[in-house]
């Protein structure tokens, strides 16, 4: 029998982590924090999971994708307050850099809505996350060369998509 309360104790950090990081807000991020530990209680009746930690990451990840879809398909964007929180380009040094960065997240978030999911969700387990490609292939079940692959073409498509919004941001990572 699985210890779901030693598991919790043991990821909700890094869980509710992986989820705020995409989303940036606390409602948002509590709603699909549940639906995540929610997802791998019925995974985990019908197979069994050998490691929580990556499981719950990518489930995570996954549900945060979901709920940041659901955000563009509805007239309720998100906040240039929110996309700054979650933090997703790099600083820019300058003044008017700052106005610029605020623009390029949200035009960033609604780029990875509009991506497909599994290269979506390895950018944001490299560039949120910070994992490994190791790591990375360990989450997803795919080979290190192809999560490489996977990130380099997705930036390519984030960068396409960023230099056709009405802003013209051409940086990313």
């Amino acid at each position: 029998m699985i210890d779901w309360h030693h598991i919790l104790g043991e990821h909700k950090q890094s869980v509710w982590s992986t989820i705020y990081r995409i989303l940036g807000n606390e409602a948002d991020t509590a709603d699909c924090f549940q639906d995540t530990f929610i997802d791998a209680l019925e995974f985990s009746k019908k197979q069994r999971v050998k490691n929580f930690g990556p499981f719950l990451t990518r489930i995570a990840t996954c549900r945060a994708i979901d709920r940041l879809r659901g955000r563009y398909r509805k007239p309720n964007q998100v906040t240039l307050a929110q996309a700054e929180e979650i933090g997703v380009l790099k600083s820019l040094d300058c003044p008017a850099g700052e106005i610029q960065k605020q623009e390029s997240s949200e035009i960033l978030l609604e780029a990875l809505a509009s991506i497909d999911s599994t290269e979506a969700e390895i950018f944001c387990l490299k560039h949120l996350d910070d994992l490994s490609y190791s790591e990375i292939a360990d989450i997803t079940g795919l080979k290190e060369n192809n999560i490489g692959v996977m990130i380099h073409r997705t930036k390519n498509k984030l960068k396409v998509f960023l230099e056709k919004s009405e802003y013209g941001t051409k940086d990313i990572y």
